[in-house]
């Protein structure tokens, strides 16, 4: 956990470099590893929570289709039910 507040630091600072800059060009990114690693964190924390949506979205979807079957999966259940009577009489 220390080790992610340094990266916060360093990360503050090159944030504080780059608003200072005048060219954008001139922007190498930041000088401390712990800088980056901040930035790889960042990234990493985007890309799981865009799976985690995508992942609910895949879920909600399978749960609308098992709730409500499309038109082609009632079609087939009306056609396979059996035509005669299960009772003997």
């Amino acid at each position: 956990m220390m080790r992610v507040i340094r990266a916060h630091r360093a990360y503050a600072e090159y944030k504080k470099e780059k608003d200072d800059l005048e060219d954008s060009d001139d922007d190498d990114g930041p000088e401390k590893e712990e800088g980056w690693l901040f930035i790889d964190l960042n990234q990493l924390m985007k890309l799981y929570a865009r799976l985690r949506e995508k992942e609910r979205m895949v879920a909600l979807i399978f749960e609308v289709s098992l709730r409500f079957p499309s038109r082609f999966e009632l079609s087939t259940r009306l056609e396979t039910r059996p035509t005669c009577s299960p009772f003997p009489f």
